[in-house]
């Protein structure tokens, strides 16, 4: 996410070498304040994701294998909208119901 309190929670929950990824973009001018003492003497690393810099070629095949191996339950994590549902699938997802809805035209 990029809700800068909860990143802020992140860099400040994270273990000694953590690493932090951002994944979500921010709002436009949104900033992070962390002190930068503490910070850098516990090793953290805080970097953005572009796309999650996923190896497609990679990852997407042992997703699927994860999926028929019963270990990425994606089932969970997406749900289906009629598109005359669109504004009940942005609740669902605003209310942590759904984590990704998915518009079916």
């Amino acid at each position: 996410t990029a809700y800068p309190p909860l990143v802020g929670a992140m860099v400040e929950a994270s273990r000694y070498t953590g690493r932090i990824i951002q994944v979500g973009t921010g709002m436009p001018g949104a900033t992070l304040d962390i002190p930068m003492q503490t910070f850098m003497v516990s090793a953290k690393q805080y970097f953005g994701a572009v796309q999650g810099h996923a190896l497609t070629e990679e990852s997407v095949p042992q997703m699927i294998s994860w999926w028929k191996e019963g270990k990425f339950e994606v089932d969970k994590l997406v749900k289906l909208y009629d598109v005359k549902d669109f504004k009940s699938a942005v609740k669902a997802m605003g209310s942590g119901e759904v984590i990704k809805p998915v518009i079916v035209w």
